[in-house]
């Protein structure tokens, strides 16, 4: 995590919002590339994204289990990185295996935002 992140990621009151900082490093991580490497020589080959949609699917229950918190501090945390500009969020309707999910929720970060609370990210496979 970025040291910029604990100055410019804070709540009102101006303490920092540690939690909204891990989810937002767990986006970032999943929208950077793995490299493919050629097996024999060891020379990356190509990079790929880590998952299979064009935005991350989320929901607030896999963050509240993976970071051992309640939905409600998960929900908030995303909406607070709505409100500073930092991810979006989407609201889809999919067709899973002929099972219609409604309200399936993905988030995308916005590079140049990250950008401007942090210039030492590296290159992430995010449309611009």
């Amino acid at each position: 995590v970025p040291d910029a992140w604990y100055k410019n990621i804070k709540f009102p009151n101006g303490k920092v919002d540690f939690l909204s900082i891990v989810i937002l490093a767990d986006i970032i991580y999943w929208y950077r590339l793995s490299e493919v490497r050629d097996e024999t020589t060891g020379e990356i080959v190509s990079y790929k994204k880590k998952f299979w949609s064009d935005k991350l699917q989320r929901n607030y229950s896999s963050l509240a289990n993976k970071f051992g918190i309640s939905k409600r501090q998960a929900s908030e945390s995303i909406h607070r990185l709505v409100k500073l500009g930092l991810i979006t969020m989407e609201f889809r309707i999919i067709n899973s295996d002929g099972l219609v999910l409604s309200n399936v929720l993905f988030l995308e970060p916005i590079p140049s935002k990250i950008k401007d609370i942090d210039v030492s990210n590296p290159p992430c496979h995010i449309r611009t």
